[in-house]
């Protein structure tokens, strides 16, 4: 189930909205996505799934909202009349983050080896959610190594770590991937300490 299909469920029988709003606040919140792109230069994607949308990201979107609202900032914004309607829809998405751990902890696929319902069997696993995941957990997976400071940072997202002089070199790549395969790549990170080279 998407993203969106989940908060519209939830709208209903947790916000107990009826379906035709519901829907509706999608919408706005599409709408939002537009407006802030536009006015602000803010990028939020609200019912993406393998992109992130925190709590913490969706309060800037609501502050940014009411920046517009406040000083009446309307230029090139289609019916103005709504912000109000948008507001509230930002509020209720907020509520549903909160509530539903799933799109509350909002990792890719997997947190680590341990599933996640999954219901699509294929994916493409954003490689900045990849880099925001190994940034939380390289200690876990590799808890013997550090930060290697030899080499600077590329282009190509490489992480470089390093222990007793052997220097690891991470790469993580955005693919479309099964669930099944996800998990075998996490497990081969966390296992592997002989390899020079890791794909994920």
């Amino acid at each position: 189930m998407s993203k969106k299909q989940e908060f519209i469920n939830w709208c209903i029988k947790e916000g107990k909205m009826r379906p035709g709003p519901a829907n509706c606040y999608t919408t706005y919140l599409n709408k939002v996505s537009e407006i802030l792109e536009l006015k602000k230069g803010f990028h939020i994607s609200y019912f993406s799934d393998f992109t992130e949308c925190d709590l913490e990201k969706t309060a800037t979107s609501l502050k940014y909202l009411d920046e517009i609202m406040e000083n009446k900032d309307f230029k090139e914004v289609k019916h103005p009349e709504r912000l109000g309607n948008y507001r509230c829809a930002i509020n209720k998405y907020m509520a549903f983050v909160k509530e539903v751990p799933f799109w509350a902890v909002h990792k890719p696929v997997f947190v680590l080896n341990k599933k996640i319902n999954v219901e699509n069997a294929k994916q493409v696993v954003d490689s900045s959610a990849l880099n925001k995941l190994f940034g939380i957990y390289w200690q876990e997976l590799f808890p013997s190594y550090k930060i290697s400071g030899a080499v600077k940072p590329d282009l190509l997202g490489a992480k470089y770590l390093e222990k007793n002089n052997e220097l690891l070199v991470v790469v993580l790549e955005a693919r479309k991937v099964s669930a099944e395969s996800y998990e075998k790549t996490v497990k081969a990170m966390q296992n592997d300490k002989k390899n020079k080279r890791t794909e994920g």
